[in-house]
C-alpha cells in the first residue's frame, strides 16, 4: 500500500470493518485504506502526526486526532466524510500531542510535550476531567487496560473507565480511574 510522502507514525483499524483502517504521518495527512486497495482512497489534510495519535470511535463513526501541533492539535472527523466536526481545546495548557485514545463512548485520554502533560478529556463538556503536567518527560504513549470487575459490580449509574497506563520520561504510570 502507498500514499504517504513521509514517515507513518500511527494506523488503526475500523472497529466495523475487517478491511479499513486510517494512517496519520509527518505529510500533514490523515488517509483513509481499504486494505484490498493498493493506493490510499481518501485523505485529511492539515493534522501532523508523529506518534500514536489516531483513533476511531467504537461504532467507527467518528476518528480522534491528537496531533504534534501548536495549534488544533485536538480535532473529531466524521469518518464517513472525513469532514471536521469540532476542534477542542480543553483547557488552558496546550501541548504537542504525541498520543491519544478513546476511553470509552464519552472520554478519550491524550499525552505530549512542551508541557509534558497527560489528560483524560470529557466529550460532552470539552474539558479536561483529569490532568497531570510538568512530568518529567513527554508523554510518547498510552494504553487502555480493562475495566476492573470489582467496581463494575459496585455500580450501576456511574460510568465506569478501564485503567490507563503512560509512558513519560523514564516512568511508567498507571491510573485506575474509579470512584471510591
Amino acid at each position: 500500500m502507498d500514499g504517504h510522502r513521509s514517515r507513518v507514525f500511527c494506523a488503526c483499524f475500523n472497529p466495523k470493518s475487517a478491511h479499513e483502517l486510517i494512517t496519520g504521518g509527518w505529510d500533514d495527512t490523515i488517509q483513509f485504506w481499504d486494505s484490498r486497495q493498493p493506493y490510499a482512497l481518501r485523505r485529511i489534510s492539515g493534522v501532523h502526526m508523529c506518534g500514536d495519535g489516531l483513533d476511531i470511535s467504537k461504532n467507527g463513526r467518528e476518528i480522534l486526532s491528537c496531533a504534534w501541533q501548536r495549534d488544533n492539535s485536538i480535532q473529531l472527523w466524521d469518518y464517513g466524510s472525513g469532514k471536521l466536526l469540532v476542534t477542542l481545546e480543553p483547557d488552558s495548557y496546550s501541548s504537542l500531542l504525541y498520543c491519544g485514545k478513546y476511553i470509552a463512548n464519552m472520554f478519550f485520554a491524550c499525552g505530549g510535550t512542551d508541557t509534558n502533560l497527560f489528560r483524560v478529556v470529557d466529550l460532552r463538556s470539552h474539558a479536561s476531567i483529569a490532568l497531570i503536567r510538568n512530568l518529567s518527560g513527554g508523554t510518547y504513549h498510552l494504553d487502555i487496560g480493562p475495566v476492573n470487575p470489582k467496581h463494575a459490580r459496585k455500580t450501576r449509574m456511574v460510568t465506569i473507565l478501564p485503567q490507563l497506563a503512560f509512558c513519560a520520561g523514564r516512568k511508567i504510570y498507571e491510573i485506575d480511574a474509579q470512584p471510591g
